[in-house]
């Protein structure tokens, strides 16, 4: 096991025919031209640990504390930043406990610095709304542990996206060791092999929806010019950026090239006579897969029903693929009637070897969101 950054990475010898040689050579490219190139909202330091007896590459991501970092690489941004975009979405009608929660962060966030709180360490943290794990052994996780405490000794060392359905064992795994839970959100999960969805009411209409326009096609192009870049960056931007926050990663248009001509994402977009309406990009790992792109035109009749048909498309991708949807959060009764079950997702965090002043936040917020966020979510499956 051993840590890599961009001073010695050059002899780091790939294996070609191995099942994660593209992931690295994918976290190569991100090393090589900074992350910076690829989304405008992200200063980190880039590393990858590597066993390469048992072919295992990890992202190890540092983020600037003192940078107002996106959500995807800043436990500030996420958990306060993001916290109150959250609350006026999702507890938009239920004024008091709207007005409770806020209250709870606010005293929170004025107890805790970002330049603390973000003085981290990631691993496997893809800048993604949901990072994807490989197997990992718990030999592993004890020596990437080491490894990280023997370097970073004034870090907190963070696993994001741990679904205590999807990744059980993991979970257990890093409690064995000393990492805690601290709830991140409620995320939707389809597995195809249980075919809830076709018990479903909404699922059968949006079949029909999708024979009723029969006109927009989806397409899995080979060959990509400038227009389709600038596309996919505009649709992106328009959901992501300008209708829900800015604390999202903002891609830059580099990102959407890459993703595209180096296949780190699968692209399908919907047309009609030549024309594109919508967009999806998505990835799997290990049996699940997850669509961190997806987009539409909104000038566009809602009538059309182009979120139904994005929707449809990627719970078809997994039921074709046997992947099971990782359908991320939100929209929760719009993925509930389609056969989505409800899951949490959690941060797990190792703050052992820091100072009482440092483990302070942390050790408030795993209260906070056990005892309160987590029975809010249940209590209204939001």
């Amino acid at each position: 096991m051993r840590l890599y950054d961009q001073h010695n990475i050059q002899s780091l010898k790939i294996v070609a025919d191995s099942k994660n040689s593209r992931d690295i050579q994918i976290w190569l490219s991100l090393m090589k031209n900074g992350i910076n190139h690829y989304i405008e909202n992200a200063d980190c330091e880039l590393k990858v640990i590597i066993d390469e007896s048992e072919d295992l590459y990890l992202p190890v991501v540092i983020p600037n504390s003192k940078f107002d970092n996106s959500y995807v690489c800043s436990p500030y941004s996420q958990y306060i930043d993001y916290g109150y975009r959250e609350i006026d979405i999702e507890l938009s009608t239920k004024p008091l406990i709207n007005k409770i929660s806020k209250k709870l962060l606010r005293t929170f966030e004025k107890c805790t610095s970002r330049n603390s709180f973000d003085k981290v360490i990631f691993v496997n943290n893809w800048f993604a709304s949901t990072n994807l794990y490989p197997e990992i052994t718990s030999k592993q996780l004890k020596s990437i542990t080491n490894i990280l405490l023997d370097k970073y000794p004034d870090r907190a060392i963070v696993y994001r996206s741990i679904g205590e359905v999807l990744n059980k064992e993991l979970m257990a795994d890093l409690e064995r060791i000393g990492y805690e839970q601290i709830m991140s959100r409620q995320i939707y999960i389809v597995d195809p092999s249980k075919e809830i969805y076709r018990k479903k009411k909404a699922f059968k209409e949006d079949l029909r929806l999708q024979r009723n326009r029969k006109e927009y096609k989806w397409i899995e192009y080979e060959n990509f010019n400038e227009m389709l870049f600038e596309k996919v960056k505009k649709f992106y931007d328009d959901l992501y950026l300008n209708k829900y926050s800015t604390i999202n990663p903002q891609f830059t248009k580099a990102f959407f090239k890459d993703s595209i001509n180096n296949k780190w994402l699968r692209y399908f977009f919907l047309e009609k006579e030549d024309k594109i309406y919508a967009c999806l990009g998505y990835y799997h790992r290990n049996g699940i897969m997850t669509t961190p792109i997806i987009g539409y035109d909104f000038n566009l009749d809602q009538k059309v029903g182009l979120y139904r048909l994005i929707s449809l498309h990627i719970t078809q991708e997994g039921i074709k693929n046997n992947l099971i949807v990782h359908c991320s959060s939100g929209a929760s009764t719009f993925k509930k009637v389609r056969g989505a079950e409800a899951s949490l997702e959690y941060n797990l965090v190792y703050t052992k070897h820091l100072s009482k002043l440092r483990k302070f936040p942390w050790q408030t917020l795993k209260g906070l969101t056990k005892y309160i966020a987590s029975p809010i979510i249940k209590k209204f499956e939001l």
